[in-house]
C-alpha cells in the first residue's frame, strides 16, 4: 500500500511503500534518519513533525496557485518542443523544477485534464480529447 508524507512546513512529500500505516511510520523513520533530518530521531518525534495525507490529489492541493502557473507553463513549452511524449513529462518536472515525483505525476494529469479547458482552440484544432463521447458511430471509425 502507498502512503504520502508531508513534513509540517509542506517542503518535502515523502512517498512510502508498506503493508500498513504502522510499518509506513518506521520506514519513514528510517528514511528520514538516512536524510539527516534534523529532530527526526525516534517515532514519536517523526511523528510529530510529519503528517500522512490520503491522496496524491492532496498533495497536488498542497501546491499554490502561482507555483501551479510555473508547472503548467513549464509542460506547455515542453510540449511545444516537442522534447519528448507528454506521458513521459513527469521526470522532466522532477528534474528541472525539482519537484517530487508523486506532486509531478499529479501535477502532470492535472495539466492533462484541464488542456482543452485552459487551451480551447489549440484543442479543437489538434483534436485533443475533451472527456465528451463521440455524437456519432462515424467519430468512432476515424
Amino acid at each position: 500500500m502507498r502512503y504520502l508524507f508531508t513534513d509540517n512546513d509542506k517542503g518535502k512529500l515523502w512517498d512510502v511503500h508498506a503493508r500498513d500505516l504502522g510499518q509506513a511510520w518506521l520506514l519513514l523513520l528510517q528514511e528520514a534518519q538516512e536524510a539527516e533530518l534534523p529532530g527526526c530521531t525516534t517515532l514519536e518525534a517523526c511523528k510529530s513533525m510529519f503528517e500522512c495525507i490520503d491522496s496524491i490529489e492532496e498533495a497536488s492541493a498542497m501546491i499554490n496557485d502561482e507555483e501551479k502557473d510555473k508547472v503548467f507553463l513549464f509542460l506547455d513549452g515542453l510540449r511545444e518542443s516537442g522534447t519528448t511524449n507528454m506521458f513521459g513529462a513527469s521526470p522532466y518536472l522532477v528534474r528541472e523544477l525539482g519537484l517530487d515525483k508523486s506532486v509531478a505525476r499529479a501535477l502532470l494529469s492535472e495539466w492533462m485534464m484541464t488542456f482543452s479547458q485552459r487551451h480551447p482552440k489549440e484543442a479543437k484544432k489538434e483534436n485533443v480529447c475533451t472527456n465528451k463521447r463521440p455524437t456519432s458511430q462515424k467519430n468512432l471509425l476515424v
